[in-house]
């Protein structure tokens, strides 16, 4: 069973994304962040950055680690080999990467009459992939509670 798991996100909408997630699937597991955040924060990841996460991972007692990014227009299967390549290779066996082609957000608006009415934006169809990702980044932070916790 996994209690515990290691997520090296983008960007705290990122993190909010696995957290719904999880919520979904009702997983108990325990989403863990790396000490230092900052670790993820690029599209992609170095050698060393991915060892310094692992390493501050494992002594947390992660089950799994998860890195989520984004494409940001490239392919995301390269993104994902790249991303995959800079951890270090005995923890092959619990790292998982995912991949958001584009962004996040975009992801979210697979949906637009959905995502118009769950986030009150207005003509999301209608909008450019970057005139909307900035859409929703903006109606996220606005419909968020007062009492929910934002992710570095």
């Amino acid at each position: 069973m996994i209690h515990r798991i290691g997520v090296v996100c983008q960007d705290r909408n990122s993190r909010g994304f696995l957290e719904g997630i999880k919520r979904r699937l009702k997983c108990d597991a325990q989403l863990i962040e790396p000490t230092t955040g900052a670790l993820g924060k690029s599209t992609t990841m170095t050698k060393r950055q991915a060892k310094l996460a692992t390493t501050d991972l494992l002594r947390k007692s992660v089950d799994l680690i998860v890195r989520f990014t984004d494409a940001d227009k490239n392919r995301w299967q390269d993104v994902q080999r790249q991303e995959l390549g800079a951890f270090p290779h005995e923890c092959n066996s619990i790292i998982v990467c995912g991949v958001a082609v584009e962004n996040t957000e975009q992801w979210l608006a697979l949906d637009p009459p959905y995502i118009e009415q769950a986030l009150a934006i207005a003509n999301a169809a209608r909008l450019s992939p970057d005139q909307l990702t900035n859409a929703i980044k903006n109606a996220i932070a606005r419909h968020r509670l007062a009492d929910e916790p934002v992710w570095k």
